[in-house]
């Protein structure tokens, strides 16, 4: 297992390279470009991980007990993915060439407008996380139910705060 340490540094290696790429000159395109890749990558991964972990909710996948949990973790992307979309949007210049060349668009000009571009896609994007945070929630909520009594420190402070009002496993299992 890799330590949190080095995930860390790997971390923030990315976001030093990305801040001198994105400030230089002649290559802040390809950087906005790049990140504009990941941003769409990780985004569809986490709410794919999402989608299958509904499938298996839903189809009563009693068999998929630890890809059920991970495809769950994966949906933790989702609220960052809201942040990270600021960062396109700081790049939009860099990334969307019809934003300074708006005649190849000119038909669809009210649709490729700056503000309701990122108007929709940022209701869009938090309408996304807000089901999908419910859903995280309502899915993880019986699990953690069992571990209420025996967590201790911060992950028994945060384990009470997400399963406050608990009503026992029966009530809370989402059939």
């Amino acid at each position: 297992m890799i330590p949190a340490a080095v995930l860390a540094g790997l971390a923030v290696i990315g976001f030093g390279s990305f801040v001198i790429w994105a400030g230089s000159d002649e290559s802040s395109g390809r950087a906005y470009r790049a990140f504009l890749q990941n941003f769409l990558l990780w985004s569809a991964l986490a709410q794919g991980g999402l989608m299958l972990s509904a499938g298996i909710r839903l189809t009563n996948g009693r068999w998929a007990g630890p890809v059920h949990r991970l495809a769950d973790c994966l949906g933790a992307f989702v609220p960052v993915s809201i942040l990270l979309y600021l960062v396109v949007w700081a790049g939009r210049y860099e990334i969307f060439d019809w934003i300074q060349h708006p005649e190849h668009v000119e038909a669809k000009r009210w649709w490729y407008r700056e503000g309701f571009m990122f108007t929709r896609d940022m209701v869009a994007l938090c309408w996304m996380a807000f089901l999908s945070c419910w859903y995280l929630y309502m899915s993880v909520r019986p699990m953690l139910g069992a571990a209420r009594e025996s967590a201790t420190g911060l992950r028994g402070r945060l384990i009470q705060t997400w399963t406050s009002g608990w009503r026992g496993e029966a009530a809370e299992r989402i059939s």
